[in-house]
């Protein structure tokens, strides 16, 4: 849904498509899964402001990577870090993270500020960050970036990171933050769009907008690694996050319960 609730962090070309195939095809579609509560809302709302009516999307959220079908690896770094991962474009707000990580830096000086490791490849309209972050000499080295983690690389990045931050403008799930959690490790996150149901409460939450916001709750983990271990503590012991088999197997139920069920009206015509 984001290219056509949030036009201005998406290409030209994927804005045009994507309205297109939401207009068309979507409304025909006799059944609907979303990743998230949020993101069925997102998809029933803006088809309603356009006089489109669907049945209800049947929310079917992601699996997750358990640790312990990861072997511990080797740490990449020899020195501590945060981490960060996604494709680095507008909306994953590693501008941000660029400004609060320059900030810390003044304040805590080299010695006793953690590397900010974004791993994920470069994608659209970040020709301008990428510019700034090599001019900047990746503030002297306490910002690293790693473009082309393989599967075992990103299991040892979160499981030896200090915790991860995930500070995106909007996500219609929030991936990173389910895999964080999956590996023991807190996650520092945005509260913005499914984030937080992908979070629960095994995150600190901030405003992605304000740079205040996310500098408290990283200042507060950084000075205060105590929490950030009961955190971890809680999160190992009890968050369980669903499997991809359970995921396959509640689409294959739907799927199953659809087919026996009486037809549906036609909610693509008519309003509810």
């Amino acid at each position: 849904m984001i290219p056509a609730l949030f036009p201005e962090w998406c290409t030209a070309a994927m804005v045009r498509s994507f309205a297109a195939w939401l207009q068309g095809p979507v409304p025909q579609a006799d059944l609907m899964f979303a990743v998230s509560r949020n993101t069925a809302h997102d998809l029933s709302g803006w088809l309603a402001a356009r006089g489109q009516f669907i049945a209800p999307p049947v929310v079917l959220p992601p699996g997750g990577i358990f640790r312990h079908a990861a072997p511990e690896a080797p740490p990449l770094l020899a020195e501590p870090y945060v981490l960060m991962v996604g494709t680095i474009e507008a909306r994953k707000n590693h501008a941000a993270m660029l400004r609060v990580w320059r900030r810390l830096l003044s304040e805590h000086g080299p010695g006793d500020l953690p590397v900010l490791v974004f791993a994920g490849k470069p994608g659209w309209l970040t020709t301008d960050l990428l510019q700034q972050l090599e001019n900047a000499d990746y503030l002297g080295g306490k910002i690293r970036h790693i473009p082309g983690a393989s599967d075992a690389e990103l299991a040892s990045l979160y499981q030896h990171c200090l915790f991860s931050v995930f500070p995106s403008l909007y996500e219609g799930w929030g991936l990173p933050v389910t895999e964080s959690l999956s590996f023991g490790q807190p996650a520092a996150a945005a509260c913005r769009g499914a984030i937080p149901e992908a979070g629960g409460a095994f995150c600190a939450y901030f405003d992605p907008d304000d740079i205040s916001s996310i500098h408290g709750v990283i200042t507060q983990w950084l000075n205060h690694p105590e929490e950030v271990a009961a955190l971890r503590a809680r999160i190992r012991a009890h968050f369980t996050p669903p499997s991809w088999t359970s995921t396959a197997a509640a689409l294959l139920d739907t799927l199953a319960a659809r087919a026996t069920a009486p037809a549906a009206p036609d909610f693509a015509l008519s309003a509810p």
